[in-house]
């Protein structure tokens, strides 16, 4: 995985993006697409002119993680070979030189709380990847987990829920202060 860090290099140096199109006479809209998606694709001279700028090498300009981490939402998905039971779920398809992992997170509301959406891996292998990871690529994670969960709200409807419904996401395992559960809000 590799990203950009413009967004992170301007709160740094507390400049906002109308003074680095005043500065460096690259357009708004391609200043505001490289802050707002770090995976923007960038040509090499508008990153020559954003280093130069910046006082920086490329190497400070991006952050990289060996791996390739692919997302795909399953409406439903036979959980094991032993079960019949189908589960709405999130595929992680991880490649890191040529080895191959498959985690799935699986989606289910809360018995006790219906507002609570659960996202479990049972297996617990993606805990091991998501702590090597950048903060920029952990927020890119969980912000796909949770691309899952209103996916999987809108087709499982079953409790009339409708846009700007308040949920609370539950996700086992990806913890980052040593505890179980990471839990996060989200708007439909």
């Amino acid at each position: 995985m590799l990203a950009n860090r413009l967004n992170i290099l301007l709160a740094e140096r507390q400049l906002t993006n109308k003074q680095v199109v005043n500065d460096t006479g690259i357009s708004r809209n391609t200043i505001s697409n490289i802050v707002n998606n770090p995976n923007a694709n960038i040509s090499n001279e508008t990153i020559d002119v954003l280093c130069n700028y910046l006082e920086i090498s490329p190497s400070d300009f991006f952050e990289y993680a060996p791996f390739l981490i692919d997302f795909e939402y399953k409406v439903t998905v036979p959980i094991s070979s032993y079960s019949n039971n189908s589960y709405p779920l999130i595929r992680l398809n991880i490649t890191s030189g040529a080895s191959e992992l498959t985690c799935d997170f699986i989606y289910e509301f809360d018995p006790s709380d219906d507002s609570n959406i659960l996202a479990t891996e049972g297996d617990g292998y993606f805990k091991k990847i998501y702590d090597t990871l950048p903060l920029s690529f952990k927020t890119h994670v969980i912000n796909q987990i949770i691309d899952g969960a209103k996916k999987f709200i809108t087709t499982k409807n079953v409790h009339g829920f409708k846009k700007g419904d308040t949920f609370k996401i539950s996700i086992d395992g990806l913890d980052s202060n040593g505890y179980d559960v990471m839990h996060k809000r989200f708007i439909l």
